[in-house]
């Protein structure tokens, strides 16, 4: 049993390159990465690899063994040029990137690094399919286009934001009007009509009405599955090479499944998105999440069924997925499973912060947040978890709920102050994210009361 805890954030922007966020609901733009896919895989990895040995060697590392060190990365630091890692094969990514980040901690060790128990990564989130895209053929046909010409709407309606390349089309109306008919279950007239029509003569709320409406219809008809998932690797992982005395199912890699897809994942046009690869790619009105199955509890029944709590020497942990989080999918869990609190619950996100009500750490456990949403010149470096690159707090007060509602939400302390905050670089030659500058957030170790 560990007698602390330290957190280790990378803290670095992985939303899509070139980005405009049209009414808070959806992404222009286009995603960062190199052409091929197991180069940009490999690329990724390499700068985990660079991120934990800058830590160590940083010196602000707790290397004692009684403390458990929880490297944490964002949501979407691995997903590719197209949006999503394909291959005919299920798991193949994930597989990839379980078998290199092993070797790279067997690369660190060689350089004098020891890895063991006392060592936990939370990889960020890897999005992956074997859902191949073909734009000829419906449902993607008729979905495919559709968040240009949404776009194009909104640049018309705001043409000093219109992107610098642009995506007008001629008649935005003919290309939406069938998609219009099934949302209003009528026959849709222009949106410069319906806009004219909204309340107050406001046509942004108009379009984002019909901005909703329409990713709610693409989300309940598209068809290319997309897993989004974190995997949760020990150190003591490298040590299955060699003698097995450390197999078993506490040291197999641990993989939790988003469920709740949130209309900023994916990017929303077409036609703007060739500046890395001319393929078609995974759009927000075009995938879904793979389903999962959680209707009895998220304690996991093995590493890799996609639920979201699992014990690790100890320690129970949970682990949400950005939306999940503010979807409450772990307090869903206190529902089926009143008093089942963890004491570790840690959330990856693009776009989330800590909420107290969804989480359902115990009296004096603890929550960490490490998010990419954020550029790092960002003034609103966040106050107590909210808008933060990074955040590490303490429960003073665990959640309460009854009947299936929260009674009473967590209350949290003031959210700890970083030990180091060390600036760090992508390659230059690699354009992997939409900035080249990140930095390491390095918490001090804290007792596991």
């Amino acid at each position: 049993m560990f007698k602390k805890v330290q957190f280790i954030g990378t803290a670095i922007c992985t939303t899509p390159a070139n980005l405009n966020s049209i009414e808070e609901t959806s992404d222009d733009g286009y995603y960062a990465g190199l052409p091929d896919d197991n180069e940009d895989l490999s690329a990724r990895i390499n700068l985990m690899k660079q991120s934990i040995q800058t830590a160590i060697l940083s010196k602000k590392t707790d290397l004692s063994k009684e403390t458990l060190k929880i490297f944490v990365f964002p949501e979407f630091f691995m997903r590719g040029v197209l949006g999503a890692y394909y291959s005919a094969y299920p798991y193949f990514a994930e597989t990839i990137l379980t078998d290199q980040f092993k070797n790279v901690l067997l690369d660190l060790k060689k350089t004098g690094m020891e890895f063991g128990e006392d060592y936990l990564f939370v990889l960020g989130t890897i999005l992956t399919t074997n859902s191949k895209i073909d734009y000829h053929k419906e449902p993607e046909a008729s979905l495919y286009q559709t968040g240009d010409h949404l776009l194009d709407v909104y640049y018309r309606l705001h043409p000093a934001e219109k992107a610098s390349d642009g995506i007008l089309t001629s008649n935005p109306d003919t290309g939406i009007s069938s998609l219009l008919k099934a949302l209003d279950g009528k026959h849709a007239r222009s949106l410069t009509d319906k806009m004219q029509d909204a309340a107050g003569g406001n046509s942004d709320d108009a379009y984002a009405d019909i901005l909703k409406k329409t990713l709610d219809y693409c989300d309940a008809h598209a068809s290319l599955e997309i897993g989004n998932r974190c995997i949760i690797i020990s150190g003591a992982d490298i040590l299955l090479e060699g003698t097995g005395s450390l197999s078993g199912p506490a040291y197999e890699p641990v993989i939790v499944q988003k469920q709740n897809k949130s209309k900023e994942d994916f990017i929303l046009n077409y036609s703007n998105s060739s500046q890395v690869t001319p393929l078609p790619k995974y759009l927000q009105t075009t995938t879904k999440y793979y389903g999962i199955d959680t209707s009895e509890g998220e304690n996991k029944k093995c590493p890799a069924d996609g639920r979201a709590i699992f014990e690790y020497n100890g320690l129970k942990i949970g682990v949400d997925i950005c939306l999940d989080h503010s979807r409450q999918r772990l307090v869903h869990h206190l529902y089926k499973h009143p008093d089942d609190y963890v004491d570790v619950q840690i959330v990856t996100s693009c776009g989330m912060s800590v909420r107290a009500n969804a989480v359902i750490v115990r009296e004096k456990g603890l929550v960490f947040n490490c998010d990419g949403e954020y550029e790092l010149d960002n003034p609103a470096a966040g106050i107590d978890g909210h808008c933060c690159h990074t955040s590490l707090q303490r429960v003073k007060q665990c959640i309460a709920v009854r009947d299936n509602e929260v009674q009473t939400d967590a209350v949290l302390e003031a959210a700890y102050p970083l030990t180091a905050e060390i600036p760090c670089t992508v390659p230059e030659d690699m354009g992997l994210y939409r900035f080249k500058d990140y930095q390491l957030h390095i918490y001090e170790p804290l007792d596991l009361e």
